[in-house]
């Protein structure tokens, strides 16, 4: 009874250590080649054969390490050779802008234009404003332009005066 336990617990530990075996740590240029724990980018699959060489999946993106230690991808290519590294830094997204809607009384363009400065308006004191009509402020959005109506040089016709 004993003997047969130690053969079964020697066969055991033999096929264990014969197929199991230890994981060598790997390099940032080895990760990057081979898939492993979720740092696949892409569908498929990559890895290195038994003789050393790159093998991927051709079309498929993995994880690879830029310069400045930041995460990037590389693409598969056909002849299973990885392209470059990709580091590329995506755009910044735009600012959200949100203006409260346009109540201009009657008598206001329908739209903003400086071309209006100087122009004869017929209401004095008309202000019509337009947000996000002007130029951009420093937080990326447009500021409110506007077009107020004022007596003009010689205090008698009534023109149009242009900000923003």
């Amino acid at each position: 009874m004993r003997a047969s336990f130690l053969c079964l617990l020697l066969s055991a530990a033999s096929t264990l250590v014969a197929c199991g075996g230890a994981i060598a740590p790997q390099s940032d240029d080895q990760q990057s080649t081979t898939a492993g724990a979720g740092k696949s980018s892409g569908a498929g699959s990559s890895g290195t054969s038994g003789s050393g060489t790159s093998v991927c999946t051709p079309g498929a993106y993995v994880f690879c390490r830029c310069a400045d230690r930041s995460e990037g991808t590389k693409l598969c290519r056909k002849d299973g050779t990885f392209d470059a590294c990709s580091c590329e830094t995506p755009p910044p997204e735009p600012p959200s802008c949100s203006y409260p809607p346009t109540r201009n009384p009657p008598g206001c363009p329908a739209s903003y234009s400086s071309a209006y400065q100087g122009q004869p308006c017929a209401t004095l004191n008309l202000d019509c404003s337009y947000p996000g009509a002007g130029d951009f402020d420093a937080n990326g959005c447009a500021a409110t332009a506007g077009l107020w109506c004022r007596f003009g040089p010689g205090g008698r016709a009534t023109v149009w005066f242009a900000t923003q």
